[in-house]
């Protein structure tokens, strides 16, 4: 009878040993996708800006307050499925600003299709 209840408590002790291994495992891959997703966030954040700031002809302004304003909700997002459709919408914002810089360069937005949108005048 001895025995079983050494067994017991070893089995015990080793299934507990194994849970906290496994919780600390998967604490330290939240950190780890945690530190990603900042890294990522930080990278879309970057891209935006550098988009932004060529002013790419073709793109309305607000391509860019909608990426911008998804990003600061991504940051305090903790739901995985607002996250994803959150990744989801920031991907396709940045798809359709890559696609536009592509098709109309980085000059003068000036005579572009959204000029008004980007808050320039025609010129005279």
């Amino acid at each position: 009878m001895t025995r079983w209840r050494l067994a017991l408590r070893s089995g015990a002790a080793a299934s507990m040993f194994w849970a906290c291994a496994g919780t600390q495992v998967s604490l330290r891959s939240d950190v780890q996708a945690s530190e990603a997703s900042a890294e990522r966030i930080e990278s879309w954040r970057t891209e935006v800006f550098e988009l932004e700031s060529r002013r790419i002809r073709g793109v309305d302004v607000r391509a860019f307050e909608r990426a911008r304003s998804w990003l600061d909700r991504l940051e305090g997002e903790d739901e995985p499925e607002v996250r994803a459709l959150l990744v989801a919408a920031i991907t396709g914002e940045l798809d359709v600003m890559r696609t536009a810089e592509k098709r109309y360069g980085t000059s003068d937005p000036i005579g572009a299709p959204h000029a008004e949108s980007l808050g320039e005048e025609d010129s005279p």
